[in-house]
């Protein structure tokens, strides 16, 4: 009996203490092995693109700030444009695209005669100089009252083109009853080559 007691127990020792801890041992075993293959199978790829959708989050919050912070600064910017746009319209009369040298003459020819001048001598010479800007240089002779020199450059200077008077001369003639003189002057004015007629 004494066999039949030692089997009994080491059958017991077996089904009941050791073969539960093997399949404990085993089921532990196995439960981790399927947790880590679906870590690294399945979890591990959609942490990964988690992170990548978080960067790319973050770097178009960055964007949307930034354009956010341009569209501030393009806002503040829009009355300088307003007021440089009206400048560079003015500009453009003063400078135009082309020489329209022949409407200039006859507001001269205009402005002599208001201001009781008679135009001599009349000679222009355009230079193209830097930039494609070309400079035309009028060589004016007149003759008539020399009090009214300062009118007359008033009004000459008071067109919507840019002038500029680079030499003056005025000479009394003394031999005549009247006041009379002459007048020798050398007016500038400009215009951009690129559209020039």
């Amino acid at each position: 009996m004494k066999d039949q007691g030692v089997r009994f127990w080491s059958r017991y020792t077996r089904e009941y203490l050791y073969e539960p801890a093997k399949k404990a041992s085993l089921t532990t075993f196995l439960i981790g092995a399927y947790i880590t293959s679906l870590y690294i199978l399945g979890i591990g790829p959609l942490l990964k693109k988690i992170d990548v959708k978080k960067s790319m989050l973050s770097e178009r919050e960055k964007t949307i700030a930034l354009t956010d912070e341009r569209l501030k600064n393009i806002k503040s910017l829009k009355p300088l444009y307003r007021e440089a746009e009206q400048e560079v319209l003015e500009l453009n009369e003063s400078i135009p695209n082309n020489e329209g040298l022949s409407n200039f003459i006859e507001n001269i020819f205009f402005t002599t005669s208001n201001n009781e001048f008679r135009i001599v001598y009349l000679s222009p010479n355009s230079i193209l100089g830097e930039d494609n800007l070309i400079t035309t240089n009028i060589t004016l002779h007149l003759e008539g009252n020399p009090n009214n020199i300062l009118k007359l450059v008033k009004d000459l200077e008071g067109s919507t083109r840019f002038i500029g008077i680079k030499s003056f001369n005025i000479n009394k003639d003394t031999n005549t009853l009247y006041d009379e003189g002459k007048v020798f002057m050398i007016i500038s004015i400009y215009a951009i080559k690129d559209q020039a007629l």
